[in-house]
Formats: C-alpha cells, sequence, structure tokens
C-alpha cells in the first residue's frame, strides 16, 4: 500500500488512506456495495443508479485488504462486502475498551520465572484486562486470571527434545475474546514500559522482534529471522490453521516453536511488523558485543533470559544479569 487505490469507489480511497496513516482501528460506515440510489441522488442523478451489479461488483476490490482485515470491521450489516468482520453500531461505545491480554506458557519448573515476569510488567505498566498462562504439565500461578491447559495439544509436532514444548506456544494464534494479545516468554524480565506492544499497527496482525545475539540481524532465507519470545498478536484466529500446517509438514530450523514460525511467514509471505529490538533484548548481547549492549541498556524494556535461567543457577559471565533478574 504505497500508493492510493480505489477504483470505482472513493470509500476505497478513504480505506487505503486510513491504512497509510497507521490507524490502529478501521471502521466502515455506510460501505453497502448493493444496487440502489447514490446518497447524493435526490440533488444529482447519479449515472450508476439502480443498475443492477453496479456496485455489487466493486465489493470484490475490498479483497485487496485483506491483509489488513484484522483491524478492519465492517459496520453495516447488509453490507455486501464479505472481507471484514461485521460488527453493529452499539459495539461502537465511546470509551470501549480494547480487550487486551498478556499472555506467557510454561511448565511449573518456570513459574518462578512467570511470577516474576508479570510482576515486572506490572511494576512497569498498565495492567491488562486478562493475564493468561498457558500451562503445561499443571503449572499454575494465582497472579494469572485464565489458565489455558495445553498439556499434550501440540506433541504431534514434536521436532526435537530441547523445543518439544515450544509448540505449545501455538494456542496463543487460536486465543479468542481478546483484540490485542501481547506474549512474553517466562524467562523475560520487563524493565520498561511495553504499551506501544498493545497499540501499535500489525499490518498482518503479527509484529515480533528481529533475532539477534550479537547486536546484529540474523537472516532466514533471504528475510529477517524473528524471535518468537515476544509477540504482539491480534487475535482474530486467521493464521492458526496456516500455522499449524507448516508446523507438521515444514522445514524447520530449530525444530520448535521459532523455527515453525519463521518458515511459516516465509511461505506464506507474511510481512511480520518489526518491533524493536527493546522489546526483546536477548541476553547473549551482553556477552558477545558488550559495546553496543552498553549503548543500548538504558533503552531495554524487555531482556530475555536465553540459556540456563538465574533460577537455575544462571551461567558464567552474566552474574551480573542473573543478580538484576534476582532483584528485581
Amino acid at each position: 500500500p504505497w500508493q492510493l487505490f480505489g477504483p470505482h469507489l472513493t470509500g476505497l480511497v478513504a480505506l487505503n488512506l486510513a491504512i497509510l496513516g497507521g490507524a490502529a482501528r478501521i471502521f466502515l460506515m455506510g460501505y453497502d456495495c448493493k444496487a440502489g440510489l447514490h446518497f447524493y441522488s435526490d440533488k444529482w442523478k447519479h449515472p450508476r443508479d439502480n443498475q443492477e451489479g453496479s456496485y455489487t461488483k466493486s465489493a470484490k476490490h475490498f479483497d485487496k485488504f485483506r491483509p489488513w482485515a484484522g483491524k478492519i470491521f465492517n459496520c453495516s450489516p447488509d453490507s455486501a462486502i464479505k472481507t471484514f468482520k461485521k460488527i453493529s453500531l452499539s459495539e461502537l461505545q465511546p470509551g470501549r475498551n480494547v480487550k487486551t491480554a498478556l499472555v506467557s506458557l510454561c511448565s511449573p519448573d518456570y513459574v518462578v520465572g512467570f511470577e516474576k515476569m508479570v510482576k515486572t510488567f506490572l511494576a512497569n505498566n498498565e495492567r491488562p484486562e486478562k493475564i493468561i498462562l498457558l500451562s503445561l504439565e499443571g503449572a499454575k500461578s494465582e497472579m494469572a486470571d485464565e489458565i489455558v491447559d495445553v498439556t499434550g495439544k501440540y506433541d504431534y509436532l514434536r521436532r526435537s527434545e530441547r523445543y518439544a514444548r515450544t509448540f505449545a506456544k501455538l494456542e496463543l494464534f487460536n486465543l479468542r475474546g481478546i483484540d490485542r494479545a501481547v506474549f512474553i516468554d517466562s524467562d523475560c524480565l520487563v524493565l520498561g514500559d511495553c504499551s506501544d506492544l498493545f497499540t501499535m499497527p500489525l499490518p498482518s496482525g503479527i509484529g515480533m522482534v528481529r533475532n539477534s545475539g550479537r547486536g546484529q540481524i540474523n537472516q532466514y532465507k533471504g528475510a529477517v529471522e524473528v524471535n518468537s519470545g515476544v509477540i504482539a498478536l491480534d487475535c482474530d484466529g486467521r493464521h492458526y490453521k496456516d500455522i499449524l500446517e507448516v508446523a507438521r509438514v515444514g522445514e524447520n530450523s530449530d525444530g520448535g516453536d521459532q523455527g515453525c514460525l519463521n518458515e511459516w511467514a516465509h511461505q506464506k509471505k507474511i510481512s511480520i511488523a518489526d518491533i524493536d529490538l527493546k522489546y526483546n533484548t536477548i541476553k547473549r548481547i551482553f556477552m558477545r558485543n558488550p559495546e553496543y549492549f552498553d549503548e543500548i541498556k538504558s533503552e531495554i524494556r524487555i531482556l530475555h533470559y536465553v540459556g540456563r535461567k538465574p533460577w537455575q543457577g544462571g551461567e558464567v559471565g552474566y552474574e551480573d544479569l542473573d543478580k538484576m533478574w534476582a532483584e528485581a
């Protein structure tokens, strides 16, 4: 959408303009695309008035905006446009809150990490409507508003023992009743304001941080490789089936959910929104590129403790970061 598109209907141009302007949510009113009189035909006769199919044929052009369907809502109940979810005007109440959720995944041995992540998130951010724990092997926490048991559900996708359980994270894409979910791994420490993750535009309904363990951008099949430790997602379910299919039969660079999501984006040509590195800073940068870490440390919002976890004894060379986690 680098130029305005809109044959036949100025409404198409208006929609394209809203997308180019970065609108987080778009509501269509009066977009019926049905035969009848033009809205100003009482003043001036429009040449397409009462021409059967004249406007209904135009409805197909809205399919070009399908990649942004997760944030576009059709408020015309009798509309011929089938591309976008229909909602009633009564749902557009002034001050209506967008339903948000903080989501994470953990097994019993990671509950301490989950609770530290949630604690530090709430210390730096407003509480979302829900805190959802995707639970493996009976993991529980009083800090979760909702617990979703995913034990065994995704075992059939297992590729390697190391990352076998991470496929349970794909349940994120199956959540309902939420407008925007932000997934943060349970081995993360939240150090600052993450509100942008709940409001930033996501043209394809998903945003992730580029994978970088040295401060340099990793590549995957000619595109930027993303890290699945932090995900911003519009929860409309549009990607769930495709991701499961790729997880089942597609290539996988690491045998886990991250390799799956990178391959899915490649196969389906999904443009994942590039979230700033500060929202998922891999701890490896601390050792592998210390000068760069010192340069960005004041901007870090989420620090990701990959490798051996602080509550498991940590790793040699990362004592300062492990101490930061323990004292948070």
